[in-house]
């Protein structure tokens, strides 16, 4: 579902696929699936996505950043980093579905 289009919370026990920032996939699992390995996958996820995030920030905050780096590529990190802001809170609202759920 589109965020910001949706028709409101998926329904409990959804898998949920992060595509991006602004796409996100739900298919209804409960039962057929372990939610406890669900969380582990997704809680893998978001450890990838905090580890790209941590890169970037560490590479925007370094002194020579502002200067060395072209104005365009400053605000295509800072989308970057943006986006991964936006996946980690949408694969915590996956975690507590599915921990809720169980």
């Amino acid at each position: 579902l589109p965020r910001g289009g949706g028709g409101g919370p998926p329904p409990a026990g959804c898998a949920t696929d992060v595509i991006d920032a602004s796409l996100e996939v739900h298919v209804l699992l409960k039962g057929l699936i372990d939610l406890s390995r669900e969380v582990a996958r997704l809680q893998k996820e978001a450890a990838a996505v905090e580890g790209r995030l941590a890169k970037l920030q560490a590479k925007m905050a370094m002194p020579e950043y502002a200067t060395k780096c072209k104005p365009q590529q400053q605000q295509e990190d800072a989308a970057k980093a943006q986006g991964c802001e936006g996946e980690l809170a949408a694969i915590g609202r996956a975690i507590a579905q599915f921990e809720a759920a169980a």
